[in-house]
């Protein structure tokens, strides 16, 4: 579709948030991803919530970013949470053995409230 899949706020001095608001397949939506996750690590918001409200698939690609921006996270030893990961996704996560490695959140609240 026409609207962008992906919405970037700050929610403080080291807090940031992406709304990924459509299914992430186009290349171009999940290079506007990286993008994202890589401005926030570079501008040391060590806190990251990404939000998959609405989202049902993600492919290959995206995970392989999801993967990335968690092991940037890791290695600086910062936060990165998932919050409304639906079933759908939650089992592609799961096919892909990355529930285990994610941190999640059920609501955006909890995700704030985790990472305050």
């Amino acid at each position: 579709g026409s609207r962008m899949a992906i919405r970037t706020s700050t929610l403080g001095p080291d807090l940031a948030l992406i709304e990924v608001t459509n299914t992430l397949v186009a290349q171009d939506e999940i290079v506007l991803l990286r993008n994202a996750i890589q401005n926030f690590i570079n501008r040391h918001y060590r806190k990251l919530i990404i939000d998959f409200n609405g989202v049902n698939y993600v492919n290959s690609v995206a995970l392989g970013v999801l993967v990335a921006a968690h092991a940037s996270y890791s290695n600086r030893k910062w936060d990165l949470r998932f919050c409304a990961v639906n079933n759908s996704l939650y089992a592609i996560l799961a096919v892909a053995r990355l529930t285990g490695v994610f941190k999640f959140s059920e609501t955006r609240e909890d995700a704030l409230a985790n990472l305050r």
